[in-house]
């Protein structure tokens, strides 16, 4: 398209425009592309941790953020992993729109992969 005039250039730029709000809206409702976002969300999460408790006692291993708040707990005597609600699980439910159940099969699918902690039940704590 050869743009002659302002009056085109403008309109150029608002079809543009459109054509590439299309394309955002499409790639963030895409599936693929969306377990991929989910996904990077977690591994953010986790990596910002900075501390680590064990406690032999009783069998857990609390993770801390860099505030020094915990926002995950492994309890290995009842193969259970804990996040923290308001620092972890909500984040996938305001940002991709997820619910309970969702939540809880993405994060069963991200303990088993990346912490390999096969039959491990998530679950929230509004701590």
């Amino acid at each position: 398209m050869e743009i002659k005039n302002k009056q085109q250039a403008e309109e150029f730029l608002r079809e543009a425009k459109a054509n590439i709000s299309e394309v955002e809206n499409w790639l963030k409702n895409n599936s693929d592309n969306k377990l991929e976002r989910m996904e990077e969300l977690f591994l953010k999460l986790v990596n910002n941790n900075l501390r680590v408790e064990i406690n032999k006692e009783e069998q857990t291993v609390t993770h801390y953020n860099s505030e020094n708040v915990w926002i995950m707990q492994q309890d290995i005597k009842n193969k259970s992993f804990w996040f923290s609600y308001y620092r972890f699980w909500v984040k996938f439910e305001l940002e991709f729109g997820l619910k309970y159940e969702e939540v809880r099969n993405f994060l069963n699918t991200m303990v088993s992969k990346h912490f390999n902690l096969e039959g491990y039940t998530t679950r929230h704590h509004y701590g």
